[in-house]
Formats: structure tokens, sequence, C-alpha cells
């Protein structure tokens, strides 16, 4: 079923020109490695990509590429994109 979640949601971006971060797409297949141990959180390798995918949606570079970027919380770019 999440699947089917996951191409509805893929769907209403493309059509409504909204950006999407996939992250079911970049984690699923090697999900072990993305979560903390629990199966279901993300862990910081999940953090990181979670992040990157973010950041390039956004067309910035990826977190861990630019040291500039580190310093700057990612809510804070969410906060100016959205006015």
């Amino acid at each position: 079923i999440t699947g089917r979640y996951a191409e509805d949601i893929r769907n209403y971006a493309d059509s409504n020109n909204v950006l999407l971060a996939d992250a079911r797409a970049a984690m699923t297949d090697n999900w072990g490695s993305f979560h903390s141990g629990d199966g279901l959180h993300l862990g910081p390798l999940g953090d990181q990509t979670l992040a990157d995918l973010y950041f390039q949606q956004m067309g910035l570079v990826g977190v861990g590429s630019d040291a500039s970027i580190n310093s700057i919380p990612a809510s804070l770019y969410l906060l100016l994109l959205s006015d």
C-alpha cells in the first residue's frame, strides 16, 4: 500500500509543479543502512541523505558537499522559500 501512496504523491507533485524529495526512492533498496537501528527512525546516514535530497531539490549544493551550507540550517532555507 505504501508503494501506491508514493506513486500518488509523485504524480501529484509532477502535476502541480511541487518540489519532491523522494526519500522513499533513495532509501528503500537499502533501508538497513539508513535507519537508526529500530527500523523506523533515520540514523546519521539517513539524516544526511534526506538533507542532501532537500538541498538538491532546492537547487543548492548537498549539505555534505560545502562547508558554507553546513552552517545554515535547512529550516532557514525553507522559511526563506515560503515568503
